[in-house]
C-alpha cells in the first residue's frame, strides 16, 4: 500500500519537509502548488510523492502517460480538466515538442486562449 500523505512517506525526509511547507503554505495563501517537476528511475517514488501532495491539499489527483497526448487540444482538455487539483503528466519528456510548448506557455503565464464553437477567443485560467 502506498503511503498516502507526505508524513506517511519513508525516506527523503528533507524533501517531504520541503514540500508539506509548500502545501501548508498554498492552503494557506490559496495559492496554486508551484508546478514541480520530479524525475528519476521507475520505482523510486515519483507518483506516490504527486498522490501524496494531492492529499495534503485535498484536492483530486488526476494522472496520465504523456506518451498518449498527441496534440494541444488534448494537452488542454486535460489541463482544463485537472486545474483544481494536481496532474501527474508520467513520461512528459515523451510529449511532441509543439506540445510540450503549449504545455510551458500555460505553465508560464497560468492561463491560455482558445476559442468557443463561435470562433470567438476565450480566456481559461490556471
Amino acid at each position: 500500500m502506498r503511503p498516502s500523505t507526505l508524513d506517511t512517506v519513508i525516506g527523503n525526509e528533507q524533501l517531504c519537509n520541503r514540500l508539506k511547507i509548500h502545501a501548508k503554505a498554498s492552503l494557506i495563501a490559496h495559492e496554486p502548488f508551484p508546478h514541480t517537476l520530479f524525475s528519476g528511475a521507475a520505482g523510486l517514488g515519483k507518483t506516490t510523492l504527486a498522490r501524496a501532495i494531492s492529499n495534503e491539499l485535498r484536492v483530486p489527483f488526476t494522472e496520465t502517460n504523456a506518451a498518449a497526448i498527441s496534440n494541444n487540444e488534448q494537452m488542454l482538455d486535460l489541463v482544463v480538466s485537472a486545474r483544481e487539483g494536481v496532474l501527474f503528466a508520467d513520461e512528459v519528456h515523451r510529449l511532441k515538442p509543439r506540445v510540450q510548448e503549449y504545455l510551458y506557455t500555460i505553465l508560464e503565464d497560468r492561463f491560455t486562449v482558445t476559442h468557443d464553437r463561435c470562433g470567438y477567443p476565450v480566456r481559461i485560467e490556471f
